[in-house]
């Protein structure tokens, strides 16, 4: 009797280890990375509307992929400084997904001159669900729409401004 009770205990533990590993291998591929908050890293490379000049109000558009475009009395010109779009470096867990909150406007000023844009384009299309693993980055490339008014109210200079980014990030 005692040989049966022996053999019927090893069949007992053997299913208790099989048992406790299966749980182990569950709990191990069951927990995600804990939330990351998103970082945003700014480069040289910032939003330039290049060289134009004016025959009349119009507009500068540069689209998130590099390429530019124009309307109304606004001609483009090949001349320093070139167009360009702003280049960031966002840092996120893969999974997160990033939208921007509002599509933020600014001004361009230039003494008392003034001009506005939009920022209306990214490359890739926001939102967009991050696939690189920390440390590594994933670039995001915005383009923007100025908005030029006549000779009068914008004469010829180097107008400059700031613009502010609020990320949402799931």
């Amino acid at each position: 009797m005692r040989g049966k009770t022996i053999t019927g205990s090893g069949v007992f533990l053997r299913t208790v280890v099989s048992l406790f590993f299966l749980m182990q291998m569950i709990r191990a591929v069951g927990q995600e990375p804990p939330p990351r908050p998103l970082e945003v890293y700014t480069t040289g490379q910032e939003l330039s509307f290049g060289s134009f000049t004016l025959t009349g109000p119009g507009s500068v558009i540069i689209y998130a992929d590099g390429t530019s475009d124009f309307s109304g009395g606004v001609v483009l010109l090949t001349m320093l400084p070139v167009r360009s779009t702003t280049r960031l470096e966002l840092v996120a867990n893969p999974g997160t997904l990033v939208s921007l909150l509002v599509w933020p406007a600014s001004t361009l000023t230039n003494g008392t001159n003034t001009m506005s844009f939009q920022i209306d384009s990214t490359l890739p299309v926001l939102p967009y669900v991050i696939a690189t693993d920390p440390p590594a980055s994933t670039s995001l490339y915005l383009g923007g729409t100025l908005t030029v008014g006549n000779l009068a109210s914008n004469p010829a200079g180097n107008y400059t401004g700031t613009f502010n980014i609020t990320f949402f990030q799931e």
